[in-house]
């Protein structure tokens, strides 16, 4: 008996990588992202050796860089939280806007009630 689900449910099997890398690496099935041993999938059977392998790696690649992006935007994001929340003593604190331009949401400034009151 095997631990493989039949055939006919892997005809169309796609997953999703559990690291962005795995998205560039020629070596893992860009569908299953199993260990390739060919130009076929061993395991979900998707067959590299054809034109349209070279296009699904440039847009893994695309998807691999935007992840990229996103993380920094995150890292970046995160510092600026950790910044604002520091100046919340200092009396300032940022304000985001449901709606507003990221310009706007990132430069809005809402004086503490402390402030207000002084």
């Amino acid at each position: 008996m095997s631990d493989r689900p039949p055939a006919a449910s892997l005809r169309d099997l796609r997953r999703w990588p559990a690291e962005p890398s795995h998205l560039i690496d020629t070596t893992r099935c860009p569908a299953c992202f199993s260990q390739l041993t060919g130009a076929r999938c061993g395991t979900c059977g998707l067959d590299l050796g054809v034109p349209e392998a070279t296009e699904l790696l440039a847009a893994g690649t695309r998807v691999y860089e935007d992840e990229g992006r996103r993380q920094q935007l995150i890292t970046r994001m995160r510092a600026a939280q950790a910044a604002r929340e520091a100046r919340a003593g200092a009396g300032e604190v940022a304000a985001w806007q449901p709606g507003a331009t990221t310009a706007a949401a990132a430069s809005a400034a809402v004086p503490s009630p402390a402030a207000a009151v002084a």
